[in-house]
């Protein structure tokens, strides 16, 4: 069966997609904000996919800039506890 051939229409993931549009955001984020809503706050868990990718992004440019000179003390001893 290929699946690339398959035309199923889900009716909840087209309203899901259609208001995902009238809100300006991405269906992912609709869904991420309703087990936010659900479960209430997780720690660890961030509000919306944009302010994870910020933060990601954030964190690889940090990384980036320490590779130049040897690895950053927090991030070594990390590395180094998930060797063992």
């Amino acid at each position: 069966m290929n699946l690339s051939t398959l035309s199923c229409r889900n009716p909840s993931a087209d309203a899901l997609r259609a208001k995902a549009a009238e809100l300006n955001t991405t269906a992912t984020d609709l869904v991420i904000q309703g087990l936010n809503h659900v479960l209430g706050d997780i720690p660890g868990v961030s509000g919306s996919v944009e302010i994870r990718l910020y933060e990601l992004e954030e964190e690889f440019w940090r990384l980036k800039q320490n590779t130049t000179g040897g690895a950053n003390p927090e991030h070594e001893s990390r590395l180094t506890a998930c060797l063992k």
